[in-house]
């Protein structure tokens, strides 16, 4: 696996960046996608598709297309991942910065943990617990693909700390949000009745909805906008 890490670095320098490289980690059984230094993100299967540009311009894209995070800023991303935008958010907030990291999933939570242990990171707080809609206990079923694992009350899969994004701002004493970033598979509603005194010192919010995986399209969409709308957002 090193060898063939060896020769996507070789494809991925000319086509993407010459700072690019493919570290295979044979502890973690993960690949590395790094600018110089930099641990951008991992992958579990080896890729040369990436480049610190392309990662930028991808969240740009997708999360910060209205609001851009700025330096000092506080940042909620509930729904981290691996760790995609952690890298991105960071160089945005600077040192001064706060960035507080969600993810239910321990599988995933885990390699979020060592994105910021490898890059030595001290402005973000990663949280193995799902942001619901009241405090207590929830459970999550683990998938291969870390982007399709969903949370339930079934009791099925491993259980985990369910918190609101309420009941953890009055916990952090925080009196501002400026930007929140909601990727959740779904749990949309959860993070909606839990944040009714959240949204009012929130800034900018950019929320994922997951309509397609339900029967009844357009529900989860209509009832954040409306959430959004009757709190004065645009």
């Amino acid at each position: 696996k090193k060898k063939i890490a060896r020769l996507h670095t070789y494809f991925s320098k000319p086509l993407y960046s010459k700072d690019n490289s493919l570290e295979y980690d044979s502890e973690n059984n993960i690949f590395w996608c790094k600018h110089k230094d930099l641990y951008l993100y991992s992958e579990t299967a080896p890729t040369y598709k990436f480049s610190l540009e392309k990662l930028h311009k991808t969240a740009n894209r997708i999360c910060c297309k209205v609001y851009l995070p700025k330096l000092n800023d506080v940042v909620i991303d509930v729904g981290a991942g691996v760790g995609t935008e952690t890298v991105f958010f960071v160089q945005k907030i600077g040192d001064n910065g706060k960035l507080f990291n969600f993810e239910a999933s321990p599988t995933t939570y885990s390699r979020l943990e060592l994105l910021t242990k490898k890059n030595g990171i001290k402005t973000c707080r990663n949280l193995n617990m799902a942001i619901s809609a009241k405090e207590g206990k929830i459970w999550i079923e683990e998938k291969e693909e870390h982007q399709k694992a969903q949370v339930n009350s079934k009791e099925k899969g491993i259980e985990i700390r369910a918190i609101s994004l309420d009941g953890f701002v009055k916990e952090q004493g925080l009196t501002k949000i400026d930007f929140i970033k909601v990727n959740i598979e779904g749990a949309e509603y959860d993070v909606i009745d839990g944040m009714q005194e959240t949204i009012k010192i929130t800034e900018n919010i950019a929320i994922s909805f997951h309509d397609f995986l339900f029967e009844k399209k357009g529900k989860i969409r209509d009832k954040v906008v409306n959430f959004l709308k009757i709190n004065n957002f645009k």
